[in-house]
Order: C-alpha cells, then structure tokens, then sequence
C-alpha cells in the first residue's frame, strides 16, 4: 500500500513539472516576444531578404504601432535604427504589402502551414509573425516549403539593401534588437553575440542561413537551417529509452522529446506525458504526436518492459569470528534465487572464521537491465581480549595518561573505575591507588580484565629559615618532601647542593627563589620554589630646622644615616629653585651659608639623591623642606 501511495505521488508532481513553464498555449504574457532573427540571408541584397519571427502577446497589436530599434557594438539603444545601424527603421507597408508574393510562397508549401497578411494591419492575439526587411524580397531566396503552421507576414517599406543585422565575425561583438509597441512603451529586447553564429554543421564561420532563437527570457541559441525561413518544422521526434523495469518511477515522456514540444502522448501506460511501467511486460508501443489534424505528424517507438527483481535482504548485526556458518538465504526479504558475492561467502554459506572487521556482502537478483543489487554489511567481532599493560607506580608528573595506549589485546572497549573519564586517567586528591576495568567486546565475544594502579607518593617539600632579613642574611634549608630518595637545591643567587640539610648565603639586597628537585625509587620527579627577600637596614634622620647662631646649638644641617651608601648627593634649593648648597660627601654639613655669606631666615627645600651599599637597585631619592631660624 506505501508503495502505491508513493507511485500515485511521484505520478502527481512529474504531472505538475511538465507544465511548460511559459503557459500550457505558449502565448506571450508580455505584448510579444521574439523567437527568432534570421540574421545571414540567403540573398545577393541580404538587406531585402533578412527577418525576424515573433509571436504576439494575449491583445491584438496595429502594425503601424511597431517601431525597430538597435543597438551596435557599443550596446547603447538608437530609436528607429537596426543592430546595423547604419539602416534606419522605415516603418511597415501596408497591408496587404505582396500578395502575390504570398500566393506564391503559399504555393510551395508541401505541409499544411499558410502565411497570411494581416487584415486591416491587426496581428491577432497569440499569433507568430515573420517582420521582413523590405518588401522587394525574393520570395524564393528562403524556403517556407516546410511551414505546418499559420504565420503572418509583414514587410518592412523598401529602401535599405545593406543588411540590417552583423554577419559573422571573430571576436566577441554583442547586436542589440529592440521591438517597440510605441503606445504602450512596452517592448522586447533581445541580443546576439556575432562571434558565435554558425554553418549548417554547427561552426563558427560566416555562412548563409545563419540565424538566432530566443525563449521567451531572451536566452539565445544559434541555428543554420540553410536557406529555411526561421520558422520551426513540425518535428515529433522522440528518443526511446533502454529497457525499463516494471518497478521504475513513471517516466515523463516530454524529457525524450528532441523535436517540437506541446504535442500528445498515446499507448498502455500512458496517463497525460507520463509512462508508468507498472504492471506491463514485453514491447509496449508509444506514440507522439505535434499540430493540429490534418497538419499533425507523429513518431512512435516500442518500449521493453521487463520483470523487475528485488534485492532487499537483512544483514545480521554482527557475528563472532567462531560463530557457526550461517544461510544467507535465510535473510532475504526481496526476490529469492540470486547470487551471493564476498568474503567468506561459498554458495549462500557465509563462514566468519579467519574475518575480521566490516565485511561488505552483495546480493545479485533478477536479468538484464532489471537486475537488482543490494549490499550490506556484517561486522566480525574478534573473540576478544582485554588484555592491558598496568603502567603503575605512576609519576604524577606523567599525568594524564591514555589508557588505550596500555591496551596489548583489542583495541575499541570501555574503560571505568576511579580517575576514568572515557579513555583518560587522571588522579584524585590525595588518592594513590585505583581499580581500573578494561572491558571490550558485546555478547559472547566480550572479555574484560581488571588491575590496580598506583601513584608514585612523592610530594616536594622544605623549610627555608629565616625567608626574610638584612645582608648578609643565611638561611639554612631543610628537606620535607615525601618519598625523596635524591635532591637538588638551585638558588637564583647561583648557589646549589645536593646536602640536606645546608645553607645558602644571600650578600645582597633583592628577592630571590630556592628551588628543592626531588626524586623518588621510582625515578618519579618533583619540585617546589619559595621566595627569598633581603631586605635594606639602612635608616636616615633629615631635620626640618636648625638655627646657625653659633650657640654651639644646632648649628649645622646635616642628615645621620645608620648603614652604608654607595651613592650620595645632596642638594638645597631657595624658593625660586636655585641651588645654593651641594654635596656628595654624607659627613659634610651646611651652616645656612652661600658662597660664604649667611642667607635670611626661612624655608628651603633638599634633595637627597642615594642608593645603599651592595643594591642591585636603582638610585633612590627623598625630598623636604628645611626652617633655617638664627
């Protein structure tokens, strides 16, 4: 029933996708399009013979109110000029233009087609018509001898001989036709590329009867019918397909078209432009046909329809490689009686032993085009083995670890236990041993193995006494770690051991790091860094008054440091900020005097410039004021 169900869906959308896009009558929405320009005449005065086929839109149109305009190389639209433009628009001769030329053509017909002038100038809604150039055309310079179909005729008013389109040339070269329905303002435009016209047998190259269709869109495509006006033939042809089998998808019958389209379908099967092989067998006769009775032709051709087979079979999930042979036919749900092909496969026997892995089998049933092949696949499971390498003791240093890399049996399992997370083992706080399960295949193929892994307890650890001090500070270093069997201290002042316990001296002020590297029996590794600050112990007391009276009191400015400095500089300025004292000798003091003469009472300002003995530190500096009072 879902098969029919779906059948009757495909059959209702391929309906609706051979809906001609441009409506079911083919007429125009637009006021007309043009279908075709025959643009290389077959003429000695080409200008006299050159045409353009059109198809009117769903209103009527006077041929008085069309205009031609065109476009040359430069692609820019002239009013009332052709491609060539050179050739100006001489406007339509009345109608009827030639009457006896169109007798004449009439009389060539060997079809059922006619050309007709318009009566009274209207083109009538939905019609072709053919526009030529001039109305001193010869009637026999381009054959309408094949015409099934009513067109109608117009002629341009004589005048122009040169041709009003651009033959054949090499190089990309665009021509621009516009057709004007001049009281609307609505029109049709369309362009050829010169460079790709072409000869009867389809190359680029001047030649007679060299022409251009358009869709409706204005999409070209480039012909050469000889000397043919540019109508279209009835043309029925069809391409026949290969065999079809009773279970294939309806075709849709106008994709095989190669001649005109619109045309009819007949034949068992058939339902509209469908051909639907269900339920049919052996040599089904189908017949299209194009136009209208008696002006109608037809092809027919014989489809072979062939009994379909069906491959559908259920592979078993997955086997064992010591599982018993199994009957493959057993699986099959579609058409018995095929072949069987693959590893392991004798007959219909498939024997797992010595497979391993996706084993692809293919099942072959029914003749010819209809042969129906399904593959499947059925996974051979190794009896397996869980074996794995226990890695333990484990370094923390070397954790994480990829437990698969330990796997010595089959790969592909699970892994559980404390510190497993999927594939990876990591350690828990303060925990340092884990029961770890490795289990690996399903069923009776599984196998599963579990082992103990344990943690390498070394931990680094020491006492730096004292951390903190003035130069030359000692500290002397103990070994705390857990588990050590060796040791190494570094210093950043450069002093290394391998005693414990012993003593690093830091002469200089700055911070420094200690670094203990230990290892344990186990050749496990671990470290640990503390921070080392030797501090200033300079101190300095700078007054802020002295009174230079001679009282024996207080008489001099001087600044008492307790510590050594390398570098000292002393100087005080008046309140304008010149110098008026200058030292660089810290037991040198200033009596309130400038070039040797006592300055006035009031407040000055000093900068001390220094840096302590045996700092890596820049130059410091400090910065006040002084009250000089007598």
């Amino acid at each position: 029933m879902a098969n029919y169900i779906l059948k009757i869906f495909l059959l209702l959308n391929l309906a609706w996708l051979a809906i001609p896009q441009q409506g079911i009558s083919q007429i125009p929405t637009n006021v007309f399009e043009i279908t075709s320009i025959l643009v290389d005449a077959c003429s000695t005065v080409e200008g006299e013979n050159e045409m353009v086929e059109f198809q009117i839109g769903p209103n009527p149109i006077n041929i008085n109110t069309l205009r031609v305009d065109g476009a040359g190389s430069t692609g820019s639209i002239q009013n009332s000029k052709w491609p060539n433009t050179s050739n100006l628009w001489l406007g339509i001769a009345p109608s009827p233009a030639k009457p006896t030329q169109v007798a004449q053509i009439n009389a060539s017909i060997v079809n059922c087609g006619k050309l007709i002038e318009p009566v009274g100038g209207i083109l009538p809604a939905g019609k072709k018509v053919i526009l030529v150039t001039s109305t001193n055309f010869d009637p026999t310079a381009n054959s309408f001898t094949q015409l099934s179909d009513t067109i109608y005729i117009i002629f341009q008013n004589s005048g122009n001989t040169a041709g009003h389109f651009v033959n054949y040339a090499s190089g990309t070269s665009n021509r621009t036709l516009r057709l004007m329905h001049v009281p609307s303002g609505q029109n049709d435009v369309v362009v050829y590329d010169k460079s790709q016209l072409v000869d009867a047998m389809g190359v680029h190259t001047a030649a007679d009867g060299a022409g251009v269709r358009y869709t409706f869109s204005g999409t070209p495509s480039y012909y050469n019918n000889g000397c043919q006006a540019p109508f279209v033939p009835l043309d029925a042809s069809w391409t026949c397909p290969a065999s079809i089998c009773q279970s294939d998808n309806p075709i849709n019958l106008n994709s095989l078209i190669t001649g005109n389209t619109g045309g009819s379908w007949s034949g068992n099967g058939v339902n509209g432009n469908l051909f639907d092989p269900s339920g049919l067998s052996g040599s089904i006769t189908i017949t299209y046909s194009v136009g209208n009775s008696p002006c109608n032709v037809s092809e027919s051709h014989t489809i072979q329809v062939i009994a379909s087979g069906d491959a559908n079979w259920n592979a078993p999930q997955n086997l064992c490689q010591n599982s018993n042979p199994i009957n493959l036919n057993t699986f099959v749900s579609g058409t018995t009686g095929g072949n069987w092909a693959g590893l392991g496969v004798t007959g219909s026997t498939f024997n797992p032993n010595g497979l391993n892995g996706i084993v692809i089998i293919t099942y072959t049933v029914g003749n010819g085009n209809c042969v129906d092949i399904k593959k499947d696949t059925i996974e051979i499971l190794q009896t397996a083995d869980a074996n794995w390498l226990n890695p333990g003791p484990v370094c923390a240093e070397n954790l994480p670890i990829n437990l698969d890399n330990l796997i010595s049996g089959t790969q592909g399992g699970t892994w559980s236990g404390n510190g497993v997370n999927a594939n990876i083992f990591d350690q828990i706080a303060n925990t340092y041993s884990y029961d770890v399960w490795y289990k690996v295949g399903s069923g009776s193929c599984a196998d599963s193995m579990m082992q103990t892994i344990d943690i390498d307890q070394l931990v680094a650890d020491f006492t730096a006494t004292p951390s903190t001090g003035s130069a030359p500070l000692i500290v002397d270093l103990t070994n705390q770690s857990v588990g050590s069997t060796q040791l190494f201290w570094t210093a950043s002042n450069g002093d290394n051991s391998q005693l414990d316990p012993c003593q690093f001296t830091f002469n200089t002020i700055g911070t420094y790091t200690i670094q203990l590297k230990v290892s344990s029996a186990n050749n496990c590794w671990d470290s640990i860094t503390k921070i080392i600050k030797v501090e200033d112990s300079l101190t300095m007391l700078i007054p802020n008054v002295f009174t230079p009276n001679s009282d024996g009191k207080n008489d001099k400015f001087y600044t008492v440091i307790n510590g050594e400095l390398e570098d000292y500089k002393m100087l005080i300025f008046n309140r304008w900020g010149k110098i008026i004292f200058e030292s660089s000798d810290q037991n040198e003091a200033w009596e309130g005097q400038y070039e040797g003469t006592e300055i006035p009472d009031g407040v000055y300002f000093y900068r001390l410039n220094y840096r302590p003995k045996g700092s890596d530190s820049k130059e410091d500096y400090k910065t006040g004021s002084i009250t000089l009072y007598r």
